[in-house]
């Protein structure tokens, strides 16, 4: 690092034009104005004059000022804890009796069995409607009819060949005119369009069971 230069303390004086930046006065040319003469005492103390078009301020009385509530406190407890206060217009509460709440053993809980209970109904009920209307048509009471069930039945037998339902067909033909005329309705009545319809032909040959066809 270079070592700075030695300086003259006498070449720092006024007389020296190569003293300190900026510690000369500058000399003010012919052609500036001179500043007024203030006197520091009424310096800013002076209020301006209003002009006559200037409209008054009006007088603002104390009852005109808007009230400003109060800011509430802020509850430094737990939010939620604290207690509304109830006015006189809310209604009590009703007094609850034990008597009137749902009873466990009420149908409420038991939809499901009822569900169960409603439908066993209603399929009863479609059953009746069947029987009474296979009881309003007209069922045979002939032999052939009855025994051509017979051999549609013999039908759904295993390995069953056309001799087979021949001959049951034939055989029924020859033991039917002992069948009482109850029986042979019975039969009829059948509709064979499935393998268990021809469940119906054993039942057909109780007689607690044919019976009602006698009428």
């Amino acid at each position: 690092m270079p070592k700075l230069p030695e300086v003259n303390p006498e070449v720092s004086n006024g007389d020296n034009p190569l003293g300190r930046p900026g510690s000369e006065v500058p000399e003010l040319s012919s052609d500036v104005p001179l500043l007024p003469d203030i006197d520091p005492e009424v310096l800013g103390s002076q209020v301006p004059e209003l002009s006559s078009d200037v409209p008054p301020l009006p007088d603002i009385g104390t009852e005109s000022i808007e009230y400003i509530p109060d800011m509430p406190e802020l509850n430094p407890g737990r939010p939620g804890s604290e207690v509304p206060e109830l006015t006189s217009d809310v209604p009590t509460l009703p007094e609850i009796n034990e008597i009137n709440t749902i009873d466990p053993n009420e149908h409420i809980y038991q939809m499901d069995e009822n569900a169960k209970n409603i439908r066993d109904v209603l399929q009863a009920l479609r059953d009746l409607c069947q029987e009474a209307e296979q009881s309003k048509k007209a069922i045979s009471d002939k032999c052939s009819d009855a025994c051509q069930r017979h051999k549609d039945c013999a039908a759904y037998t295993e390995d069953v060949t056309a001799a087979d339902l021949a001959d049951a067909y034939d055989t029924c033909m020859e033991e039917c005119p002992a069948w009482p005329k109850a029986m042979v309705k019975c039969i009829n009545a059948v509709e064979i369009k499935k393998p268990n319809d021809c469940v119906g032909f054993v039942q057909c040959q109780v007689p607690q069971f044919y019976d009602k066809y006698t009428r």
